[in-house]
């Protein structure tokens, strides 16, 4: 039960994050989806030391467990839409692949250099 409620309230924290990062693109009217400011915002606060990261730890694990559900709803467009499996849906599945590939590698390299990090300063 306490794993359940660290993990909520700990989801709670991003989720707070995501907000302000919608509030932000709504005041500014910016033309970018709210969670891009609000990651940035989280990542700053990790990254200066102002929110420890075992504020998020388990919640971010949670909830990368199950991140295939978030692939639910484009799936159930191409079941809906035929034309998804046409020529232009060749393009989209390229499109989504070299995404995926792109924030699959920049990921990569981020962790990379945080461990770097770390263990430069022997954390």
């Amino acid at each position: 039960m306490k794993n359940w409620f660290l993990m909520l309230a700990q989801s709670l924290v991003m989720l707070g994050f995501w907000l302000l990062g919608e509030g932000l693109v709504t005041l500014a009217q910016l033309p970018v989806p709210g969670g891009i400011p609000g990651f940035f915002g989280l990542l700053t606060c990790l990254l200066l030391g102002w929110i420890p990261a075992t504020w998020v730890r388990q919640g971010a694990a949670g909830l990368l467990k199950h991140l295939s559900l978030y692939f639910v709803p484009a799936m159930m467009a191409v079941v809906k839409y035929k034309e998804l499996v046409s020529l232009d849906g060749l393009k989209l599945v390229a499109a989504t692949m070299a995404g995926t590939l792109i924030v699959m590698v920049g990921t990569a390299l981020v962790v990379e250099a945080s461990f770097r990090w770390r263990v430069a300063r022997g954390h």
